[in-house]
């Protein structure tokens, strides 16, 4: 399996690619713009793939769509949570 690189999750990130999906994004802001992780799944095996980066000036300056960063595989976990409440279920 081959890794992609960050100008194939670039093009799919400007939607310029149906070979992967964005599949999940999370942000931080700071004092100079913000910075994002985003996971792809390619849609040919299935696999996860993960980068990370900044974005400054308001957006002027995006790390991925100068084609910079580094590309990580990654799996997808299902955690399932309980919680607990004081209003009792209906049957």
């Amino acid at each position: 399996m081959q890794k992609p690189t960050i100008l194939e999750l670039r093009d799919a990130w400007r939607e310029d690619s149906d070979a992967f999906e964005l599949v999940h994004e999370e942000t931080g802001t700071d004092d100079h713009g913000y910075s994002y992780t985003y996971v792809f799944e390619r849609i040919l095996d299935g696999t996860y793939w993960s980068t990370s980066g900044v974005c400054q000036g308001g957006g002027e300056y995006h790390e991925l769509r100068e084609g910079i960063g580094d590309v990580t595989r990654v799996w997808p976990i299902i955690v399932t949570r309980t919680e607990f409440t004081t209003k009792e279920p209906t049957a």
